[in-house]
């Protein structure tokens, strides 16, 4: 039986080993020679993890935990989904004005 974390290396490896050879590849894999580099994509991936696994966590808790109704618990997140909306908005304007 195969594992299931096999699959990313099986399809992953030969991805770089090929990607390493081409003149202008797609994805320039020498960016995360830098340490602050990798050390930032991480610190977002494991964030946007987070992030998303409570979007998804929360609703579950509070309809199968607390007991509230479906509707309850979109009224319960609708402060969470407009205060994304405004900063997320707010984000993309400032990373274009800046940089």
């Amino acid at each position: 039986m195969q594992k299931p974390l096999s699959f990313p290396w099986r399809v992953g490896y030969p991805f770089i080993l090929v990607k390493l050879r081409w003149k202008e590849p797609l994805l320039e894999l020498s960016v995360f020679r830098s340490y602050a580099f990798t050390s930032v994509i991480l610190l977002v991936w494991i964030t946007a993890i987070a992030f998303y696994g409570l979007l998804f966590l929360n609703p579950v808790f509070l309809q199968k935990v607390q007991g509230y109704s479906a509707f309850s618990t979109g009224l319960l997140m609708l402060p969470q989904v407009i205060a994304c909306i405004i900063f997320i908005q707010l984000g993309g304007r400032l990373y274009d004005r800046y940089l």
